[in-house]
């Protein structure tokens, strides 16, 4: 009997699935539970979301460094990971667009250093605060810039993989955007400024299903 595929999906409020200010919690990890056993892929899902952590933060390392250990002491390196953070630090104004993404990096390197076999990093999702000054929007973009194109990003193409991990970039802010949607799709999908629903959480499943289905196949 063969032992199944282990993910691990890490990240914050929107891996956690906050919803209805809290009064709900329904994570993407159980829609893409749903999907790999209906395509009969062995694969087990672990979630590790925390609202309201950011990727600055020393409990964001610890946390990911503690799956990466529980699993490695198992003798059992995770399949994929995928990591979705970032959003909360944006709202920090002490923290620039280049913090973020040098933090994200890092926790791509702790992946690596595990012998992670595939690392899929997330853009940071569009949002509407209502702010007036548009700062916190053009951090965002800005962040999600660096890791499509710095030289520095291992999604950019100028990193040399090692033999065990390798990297893909997951453009949910252009694959699940919040402004272009018409307003149904807004009520349907997202929940306020920075949360989805239930049916959000659940197109963010299938999504992530998509990227890692012909990955879990190899």
């Amino acid at each position: 009997m063969t032992s199944p595929k282990h993910v691990l999906l890490f990240g914050d409020s929107l891996t956690e699935g906050y919803t209805i200010k809290g009064w709900l919690f329904h994570p993407y990890g159980k829609k893409l539970q749903t999907l790999c056993d209906a395509a009969n892929l062995d694969v087990q899902v672990t979630i590790e979301g925390r609202s309201g952590d950011r990727v600055d933060s020393s409990s964001w390392e610890k946390r990911l460094r503690n799956q990466l250990e529980k699993m490695h002491s198992n003798e059992i390196a995770y399949r994929a990971v995928v990591i979705l953070g970032g959003i909360n630090d944006v709202f920090t104004s002490i923290t620039t667009a280049q913090d973020i993404f040098d933090r994200l990096c890092t926790t791509y390197r702790l992946c690596e250093e595990f012998g992670v076999g595939h690392v899929i990093g997330c853009s940071l999702m569009e949002m509407d605060t209502g702010s007036d000054d548009g700062e916190d929007e053009i951090k965002r973009v800005a962040v999600n810039e660096l890791l499509r194109s710095s030289p520095s990003s291992p999604f950019a193409g100028t990193k040399v993989p090692t033999a065990a991990t390798r990297f893909t970039f997951l453009d949910l802010s252009d694959q699940f955007p919040l402004h272009r949607l018409s307003p149904e799709d807004k009520k349907l999908y997202w929940d306020d400024g920075l949360h989805c629903t239930t049916a959000g959480y659940d197109r963010m499943g299938e999504l992530v299903f998509e990227v890692l289905r012909p990955l879990l196949g190899e």
